[in-house]
């Protein structure tokens, strides 16, 4: 019986895949920096062994993405709409990878929460276009895998070869090693053997580090005025309170269905409300996305819709950490990220896509009261997800 629902699910998750390639043919308009990406998959393709720059292809990125395009591109041919469809099907397996995860953690509702992440605005678009952002995601998933099933040294070895294969598509996976390495450090007690396994972690860093010295920074010189680089100023912190609007605004029902519980410790995190309301209160005017466009259609309002966002994501950061099945591994994650992207001068809202998974693993494990809630929130989101897809590709 079990195997007939997974089944019937992995079924009816390939749906929204299978409409997107018959309605669009996935024959629209270039979007977001896929002018940058096919150049540089063209580069690749057309270059010979001797020619192969690691460093003038014209992307930001770590190059693994491009050189799979290439090869692909190589066997099945160029054109536009092909290899939007290899990056299409990676999207697909991205998901059936997450419904595994969200049932090996023995999720209330793992297929509700595969298809919350499913909807998420951006995972459709980036999903039909020639972007880096999903191919990353597929193995930043697979480690996740890995990670959170078990401590042992072979999941922990699989684990930190998808991670290095994430951290070669996109820099910033770089987290997830970092995640671990720090929870390893906070767990260690006289443990020789995870003392050992640690040096795993490091696998991607290392493997990055010969990048960063032939390149003279974290990214390709040819885009180097795109270069992530460590915050000069203050305006880097935006991301931080930017991750705060998105957290209080895509995961609000979270604090409509849990029962609610504070530690005392942790209300004191309130009293920092009108401080992050002050430093953050021109977010609006740097950020881009469709939480701030959705907020920006009311200058009178924005204030006081920003507050309440920041109260909500306050209270889901309180609730979560007074949870007794508070989860140490994805809250490392999070942490981790923020920790990297506010090192990157961008503020887009579709690079904290990163966090939806990790958020929804985590916030969405058990339903406590008002189940219709999020039986509505997800369907907001098809809704939503839906008219965004349209409006980005035409």
């Amino acid at each position: 019986m079990y195997n007939r629902v997974a089944v019937r699910n992995y079924l009816l998750l390939t749906i929204p895949f299978l409409i997107i390639f018959i309605a669009t043919g996935l024959d629209f308009k270039i979007i977001w920096d896929e002018g940058l990406h096919l150049a540089g998959i063209y580069q690749f393709r057309d270059s010979s062994f001797s020619e192969f720059d690691l460093r003038m292809y014209p992307s930001s990125t770590t190059p693994l993405f491009h050189i799979i395009l290439s090869i692909f591109s190589k066997i099945i041919g160029s054109e536009l709409w092909k290899l939007r469809f290899i990056n299409l099907l990676t999207g697909f397996f991205t998901v059936l990878i997450f419904y595994r995860i969200a049932r090996n953690m023995k999720n209330q509702y793992p297929f509700l929460n595969t298809v919350l992440f499913l909807f998420f605005p951006y995972f459709l678009v980036l999903s039909s276009s020639v972007m880096t952002d999903i191919l990353a995601l597929f193995f930043g998933l697979l480690a996740l895998m890995f990670y959170i099933e078990n401590n042992s040294t072979r999941n922990m070895l699989f684990g930190s070869i998808f991670s290095t294969l994430a951290v070669l598509t996109r820099q910033f996976w770089l987290f997830l090693p970092a995640g671990m390495i720090l929870y390893y450090i906070l767990t260690y007690k006289n443990n020789h053997k995870k003392l050992k396994e640690i040096f795993l972690f490091f696998i991607p860093i290392i493997v990055f580090i010969p990048f960063v010295l032939y390149w003279g920074g974290m990214t390709p010189p040819a885009l180097k005025e795109n270069d992530f680089y460590v915050a000069t100023n203050f305006n880097q912190l935006n991301q931080i309170g930017y991750f705060l609007l998105f957290l209080g605004f895509y995961f609000f029902p979270y604090v409509l269905t849990v029962s609610l519980s504070f530690k005392s410790k942790f209300k004191y995190i309130y009293l920092t409300l009108p401080i992050i309301f002050i430093i953050f209160y021109n977010i609006i005017n740097e950020c881009n996305g469709t939480t701030c466009q959705i907020m920006h259609f009311s200058n009178y309002l924005y204030p006081f819709l920003f507050f309440i966002l920041l109260f909500i994501s306050l209270t889901i950061i309180i609730a979560y950490l007074s949870k007794n099945e508070f989860n140490l591994k994805l809250m490392l994650f999070i942490l981790s990220y923020l920790g990297v992207i506010i090192l990157t001068p961008y503020i887009s809202e579709r690079y904290l896509m990163v966090f939806v998974p990790f958020l929804i693993l985590a916030l969405f494990d058990k339903i406590e009261r008002r189940v219709w809630v999020y039986y509505l929130w997800i369907l907001i989101m098809v809704v939503f997800s839906t008219i965004y897809f349209i409006s980005k590709i035409y």
